[in-house]
């Protein structure tokens, strides 16, 4: 049986890896969703700079929000893990304590500047993780209809 890790986060993308997920990989997959949220620390370039640190709990009550909704749309029982940390280390740890095959992510699409000024995390996910990484890549127009539709849907 092969099993499979799902990174997710809250964006319009995250529905098309579940459903790419679903239908490349064999119906008896076993399914892990995980949506890690990086705590950010902002700080100015001054010696008077006030860091801003975010609350742990909260992020952590988003990523698991996050994944108990995307886990009831797979077949099954799909294991959940939330996690407060950096993306590809923790995406990393949790593919090797889980044993996983292979590493289902979405491609988030930016411009060539951002690209250069930090590099995508499915990057540095295919060259650090312990096993195949599977990028999404997704139809903008679909996409674009999807966000129409949430943004109706909160009004």
């Amino acid at each position: 049986m092969t099993t499979a890790l799902i990174a997710i986060d809250d964006c319009p993308e995250s529905d098309d890896v579940m459903k790419q997920a679903q239908r490349l990989l064999e119906p008896n997959t076993r399914f892990i969703v995980v949506s890690v949220v990086s705590p950010v620390t902002v700080a100015a370039l001054s010696p008077e700079a006030m860091v801003v640190a975010p609350d742990m709990s909260e992020l952590r009550g988003e990523a698991e929000r996050v994944v108990h909704e995307a886990a009831g749309h797979l077949p099954g029982a799909a294991a959940t893990e939330a996690i407060v940390g950096d993306p590809v280390a923790s995406i990393c740890a949790s593919a090797r304590e889980h044993g996983v095959d292979v590493i289902v992510i979405g491609s988030h699409d930016r411009g060539w500047f951002s690209r250069v000024l930090d590099p995508p995390l499915r990057d540095r996910l295919v060259r650090e993780a312990p096993c195949p990484v599977l990028v999404v890549r997704h139809d903008r127009s679909e996409l674009d209809a999807t966000a129409t539709d949430r943004a109706a849907t909160t009004r």
